[in-house]
């Protein structure tokens, strides 16, 4: 089945192998999993993602394209910033995994600001 480059362009996907028959030039099974979709601002730069939302494990997965040293926040329903940490890295891409075990349940606003952009995004902690 052909799928539609424009729809894939801009996601996030997880592809793990899964089977192998054969000797070298056997057949490969991969499965894939849609992770989150990379938006563009008004000005066509990519901007965050997060996964999984709701959040039930704990873990937050972050996915941005700002280059650099960021400060990422996160925010809670009244604004109030209930988390706060300098991350750094050198990529276009990025992923960084933040553990929110110790934010109580309900919907946060994630910002990550750097020299280069700020990019947000909402969560929700189970």
């Amino acid at each position: 089945m052909k799928k539609n480059t424009e729809l894939l362009k801009n996601s996030i996907w997880k592809i793990y192998f899964t089977d192998f028959t054969g000797m070298m030039s056997g057949k490969y099974v991969f499965m894939e999993e849609k992770l989150g979709v990379i938006g563009l601002d008004e000005n066509g730069q990519a901007f965050s993602t997060i996964y999984p939302n709701p959040v039930i494990n704990n873990t937050l997965n972050i996915i941005y394209a700002i280059d650099g040293k960021c400060n990422l926040t996160i925010y809670n329903v009244e604004g109030k910033a209930v988390y706060s940490n300098i991350i750094s890295h050198n990529d276009e891409l990025n992923k960084h995994s933040l553990d929110v075990a110790n934010l109580q349940s309900g919907v946060y606003t994630l910002v990550i600001k750097g020299e280069k952009g700020t990019t947000s995004a909402k969560f929700i902690k189970k």
